[in-house]
């Protein structure tokens, strides 16, 4: 690889403990890239695909992988946090999501209906 003309080295040469960590908007883009290239939110959407009667509404993929973000990003548990980030275009675009695809807290509460409580103990968050 180059850089600039110079050859990089990107070899790994070492493993430490740092109390560095990502945060807010900084990891979202990197944990949306990795659900993407691991495909679990397919897998998700496949397994629970009996909750799409219809073809009105929300997909599951932008569901499933806006709830793992929202997981993931931890500032706040409340459901009410959807209507927030709904709002904030820097937020859609670090989960590379259109800003009119972004879930409310009633559609949130609305999925979460739809699920019976066996199956729904496997999204909530431990």
């Amino acid at each position: 690889m180059t850089e600039n003309g110079s050859a990089v080295n990107c070899k790994i040469d070492r493993i430490e403990t740092i109390n560095d960590y990502l945060s807010s908007r900084a990891g979202l883009t990197i944990i949306t890239r990795y659900l993407r290239s691991i495909g679990i939110v397919k897998l998700l959407a496949q397994g629970f695909s009996f909750l799409k009667r219809s073809s009105k509404g929300t997909s599951l993929l932008p569901i499933f992988h806006q709830l793992i973000c929202f997981y993931f990003d931890g500032t706040s548990f409340r459901l009410v946090r959807f209507d927030q980030l709904k709002e904030d275009s820097g937020y859609a675009a670090s989960m590379e999501t259109s800003q009119k695809d972004m879930l409310s807290s009633h559609a949130v509460k609305r999925f979460f209906k739809s699920i019976s409580i066996v199956r729904g103990t496997l999204l909530m968050p431990f």
